[in-house]
């Protein structure tokens, strides 16, 4: 019998289906969008085209944190059940989720001393975090232990690379990622920033292209001189906001020079959207290191 349930955030952006398939809890983001506010819910998707094309309109979307009240009426019910639980948690150089699952887990093992709320930093975003909970099931189904599996996680981690680029650097502006002089020059002279997710999960940009085409070259490279053992890791993930046929051909560049065969692509999700914009481009994939 299972001892313990795995939770996660919407973050990890799989869909409703897998979450399902797999006994998988899934936490949903909110996001503001012309102060309407929306559930980031898998299991009733957003229009994401229609979610970008209205931060292409001008439309500056924010976000909210999952906070400590919605992580305790998730876990309580298994705690109650006598499970423990085992919570992934969206990157904690991105949001401040991390700190408040940290809170509910003073607060609940106080309440239910004999249970054990296990916290997961996956210092990953969008498909990075959802190859992080695949791999988690994946070792429960193999009947790995809470504890086990958290040991295994914090290994397994930081192998998964995000290597992104972007069209409009406001939005990055936006969150402090660059400076509005950096922004502005960049626009001017078509830069576009290449952006790594680093070992404490926060974005770093990392090197310049000039040009959109350089920029993608720049991320093939990437996977060239940072994947391990490619042929074996299949899939990658191509992550886009809303740019799919750029994201196509993007993906048979990258087949053409990894021989990697297996590729899935699939739209960034409306919580880390609002803060990277449209048409961004990123590759996800296992390395030695990040």
């Amino acid at each position: 019998m299972q001892t313990y349930q795995l939770i996660t955030d919407s973050t990890a952006d799989l869909s409703g289906d897998y979450y399902r398939a797999h006994d998988v809890t899934v936490l949903p983001y909110t996001y503001i969008v012309n102060d309407v506010v929306y559930a980031d819910d898998p299991f009733h998707p957003a229009d994401l085209h229609h979610f970008y094309q209205a931060m292409r309109e001008g439309s500056m979307p924010t976000t909210t944190n999952i906070n400590q009240a919605t992580i305790a009426q998730a876990v309580i019910p298994y705690f109650q059940a006598g499970q423990d639980v085992v919570y992934i948690v969206f990157s904690s150089g991105l949001t401040s989720t991390y700190q408040f699952a940290l809170a509910t887990k003073t607060m609940l093992e106080e309440q239910y001393p004999e249970r054990t709320l296990y916290v997961v930093d996956s210092v990953s975003a969008s498909v990075g975090q959802g190859v992080l909970v695949k791999h988690a099931v994946a070792m429960r189904d193999q009947g790995l232990s809470a504890q086990a599996l958290v040991d295994d996680l914090n290994v397994f981690k930081r192998k998964i690379n995000h290597w992104i680029t972007v069209t409009d650097l406001d939005h990055l502006r936006r969150g402090g990622r660059i400076s509005a002089t950096t922004a502005t020059f960049g626009k001017m002279l078509s830069i576009k920033p290449i952006i790594n997710v680093d070992d404490d999960g926060r974005l770093v940009n990392v090197e310049k292209a000039n040009g959109r085409k350089k920029s993608v070259r720049h991320l093939i490279k990437r996977v060239q001189e940072m994947g391990e053992d490619l042929l074996q890791q299949q899939p990658l993930h191509i992550v886009h906001g809303d740019c799919l046929e750029e994201a196509e051909r993007f993906a048979a560049l990258v087949k053409e020079a990894t021989g990697v065969q297996d590729i899935e692509i699939s739209y960034l999700g409306p919580v880390i959207g609002a803060h990277t914009g449209p048409d961004m481009m990123a590759i996800v994939f296992l390395g030695k290191h990040r």
